[in-house]
C-alpha cells in the first residue's frame, strides 16, 4: 500500500464517522422521540470524540506527513496527478486546524449542542428567549474558545467564519454587506410603497398530502433520486449527506403556505444534488467533499430562486399543480401566480421571507453574531436587538421570540460563522447563472418544456465534479472568469422585482 493509499483508507474511516454523525443529526430533526435527547447527546459526543481523534491522531498525522510536509505544504509524493496534490493540501488545512482544537473540547462542544437543540425547540414552542439564553450564553463562551483555539488576526468571528468559508474575514464581508444594505434596503421600500401582485390564493388550505405529491414532482428536476435520497419532515428544513449514495434532505408543511414547502424542498434539492454529484471513486478524499458552504449554497439557491421562483420553471410544472389543486388554483393564470409566488412579504421569518429581503435577514445575523462572539452585545440584550435590527432593515417588527432570535436553529446546533455563507452563496449563484446563460442562450425555452437534465450536467461538470479541487475563489474565476462581485446578483434582483411589480 502506498503512503496515499494508506491515507485514503484513514480518510474514508473519517468520513464514515461524519456519515454516522450525520444520521444521527437527521434522525434527531425527523424521527427522534423528544425524551431521548439525554442518550443522543452521549452519542453525539461519542461519534464526534472518534472522529476528531482519527482526524487529529498521530496515526493520521504521520500517514499525512509522508504525503506532504506539514510545515511548508510542499507535495513530496512527486508521481501524484494535480487532483491528488491538491487533496493532500486541503488534508493538510484540515489536519492543521483539527489539531488546534482538543479532542475534550470537542465532546463537550458536542454534547452542549445536542442539548441546546432540543432545548432551543421548547423555548420556540414556548416563545420563550428566557429558556434558551443559557445555553446560548454557554455555546458564546465555547465558540469564543474555540476562536482562541483556531487563532485569528483582526477579530475572533474570523476564525469561524473560516471554517465554513476559508479565507473570509469580517473586513471582507463588512463592507460587502453594507454595500448590499445601501443598495437593497431603499428599493425594497420603493417597491413596498406601490400596490404589489396578489398572493391571496397562496394562502388558503393546501392538503398535506397533495402538498407532497407536488412538492416530489419538483425535486425531480434536481435530479433527485428515491434509491438513494430520503425526504423527511422536520422543523427546520435542512440536508444530511452520509455519502454520495444516501443523502437525506427534509422539508416542512404550512397547511395554507404551499409555496414554503415546494421551494424549501427545492432548495434541499440543491444540496442533495450537489452531495450525490461528488465522485464517489474518491470517498473519504476532500475530492468527494463540497467546496465550501458558500459554494453549497450556491446550488441550493440556484434550484430554489433562480430556477424555481422563475416564470419559464412554472410554465412547465403550473398545469401539473393546477390539476392537483383546482379549487384553489384552477381559475389563476400562470402569471398571476408568478407574480404573487414572488411578492415581497411581511414575514419576519428568513425561510418564509422573498428574495429581496432575505439577504437583509442574513445581513442582520452577521451583525449580531460578530457582536455576540466580540462580546459587543450581551446574550440578554439579544432579543431587543433583534428586533430593533428587523425594524431598521425590514420595516418588520416580530411578535415575539419565536418569530425573532429563536426562529433559525443554526446557533443552537453551534454553527457560528455560518449565516454568512448564504449571501456569499446567492452572490456564486448568481454569477455561476450568468456564465451559464451565455453558454445556453435557450436555457428558459428549454427549461419551460420541462428540461432540466442539460443544466444538471453544467452544474456537474463545473462545480460538483470537482470537489475541493480548487478553491472557492479559484472555482468561480474558473467557472465565469471573474472574481466574485455583487453586481451580477444585484443586476438580477433588481430587474426581476422591476419588472414584477411594474405590472
Amino acid at each position: 500500500m502506498t503512503p496515499f493509499d494508506h491515507l485514503v483508507q484513514l480518510g474514508k474511516e473519517i468520513a464514515t464517522l461524519e456519515g454516522i454523525s450525520h444520521l444521527l443529526q437527521w434522525d434527531q430533526e425527523t424521527l427522534m422521540p423528544q425524551g431521548a435527547a439525554g442518550s443522543r447527546a452521549i452519542q453525539n459526543q461519542l461519534i464526534a470524540k472518534l472522529a476528531h481523534e482519527r482526524a487529529s491522531g498521530k496515526g493520521f498525522e504521520n500517514a499525512l506527513s509522508k504525503c506532504i510536509d506539514l510545515n511548508t505544504g510542499k507535495v513530496l509524493l512527486e508521481e501524484l496527478n494535480e487532483s491528488q496534490k491538491a487533496a493532500l493540501r486541503e488534508w493538510r488545512d484540515d489536519f492543521l486546524q483539527a489539531s488546534k482544537l482538543p479532542t475534550p473540547f470537542i465532546e463537550k462542544f458536542a454534547a452542549l449542542t445536542s442539548e441546546a437543540t432540543e432545548n432551543w425547540r421548547l423555548a420556540r414552542q414556548a416563545k420563550s428567549f428566557s429558556r434558551f439564553a443559557p445555553f446560548l450564553e454557554r455555546l458564546i463562551e465555547m465558540s469564543r474558545q474555540r476562536a482562541e483555539y483556531l487563532g485569528y488576526q483582526d477579530h475572533p468571528f474570523d476564525a469561524l467564519l473560516d471554517e465554513h468559508e476559508k479565507g473570509t474575514t469580517t473586513r471582507k464581508i463588512t463592507p460587502l454587506f453594507q454595500a448590499l444594505k445601501e443598495e437593497l434596503i431603499p428599493f425594497r421600500k420603493s417597491l413596498i410603497s406601490k400596490k404589489g401582485p396578489d398572493s391571496s390564493f397562496l394562502h388558503q388550505p393546501y392538503p398535506a398530502a397533495s402538498q407532497m405529491k407536488v412538492a416530489r414532482a419538483l425535486i425531480s428536476a434536481c435530479g433527485f433520486d428515491p434509491h438513494h435520497g430520503v425526504i423527511g419532515l422536520t422543523s427546520h428544513p435542512f440536508c444530511s449527506s452520509l455519502h454520495p449514495t444516501d443523502v437525506r434532505v427534509s422539508t416542512r408543511i404550512d397547511p395554507k403556505d404551499p409555496s414554503s414547502n415546494w421551494l424549501a424542498l427545492l432548495h434541499e434539492g440543491g444540496h442533495w444534488l450537489y452531495e450525490a454529484n461528488l465522485p464517489t471513486e474518491h470517498f473519504g478524499t476532500p475530492l468527494c467533499q463540497a467546496r465550501s458552504t458558500a459554494v453549497h449554497e450556491s446550488q441550493s439557491k440556484w434550484w430554489e430562486t433562480l430556477i424555481g421562483q422563475s416564470l419559464p420553471f412554472w410554465t412547465f410544472f403550473y398545469p401539473q399543480v393546477q390539476k392537483s389543486f383546482p379549487k384553489q388554483l384552477g381559475q389563476v393564470p400562470l402569471k398571476t401566480f408568478h407574480r404573487g409566488l414572488n411578492a415581497l412579504s411581511d414575514t419576519p421569518i428568513r425561510v418564509s421571507s422573498d428574495e429581496i429581503a432575505y439577504p437583509l435577514h442574513i445581513v442582520l445575523r452577521y451583525d449580531l453574531e460578530k457582536d455576540l462572539i466580540s462580546g459587543d452585545l450581551a446574550v440578554r440584550d439579544l432579543p431587543k436587538a433583534w428586533n430593533a435590527k428587523m425594524v431598521e432593515y425590514l420595516q418588520i417588527e416580530p411578535k415575539n421570540d419565536s418569530e425573532g432570535c429563536l426562529q433559525d436553529i443554526h446557533w443552537a446546533c453551534g454553527l457560528y460563522g455560518y449565516f454568512p455563507t448564504y449571501t456569499l452563496g446567492n452572490l456564486y449563484a448568481a454569477q455561476f447563472f450568468e456564465a451559464f446563460k451565455k453558454t445556453y442562450p435557450d436555457s428558459e425555452e428549454r427549461v419551460a418544456q420541462g428540461d432540466f437534465g442539460f443544466m444538471r450536467s453544467w452544474l456537474k461538470e463545473q462545480v460538483h465534479t470537482h470537489g475541493r479541487k480548487y478553491t472557492s475563489q479559484e472555482l468561480v474565476k474558473r467557472i465565469t472568469g471573474h472574481a466574485l462581485m455583487p453586481d451580477p446578483y444585484l443586476s438580477y434582483l433588481k430587474a426581476k422585482y422591476a419588472a414584477i411589480y411594474a405590472q
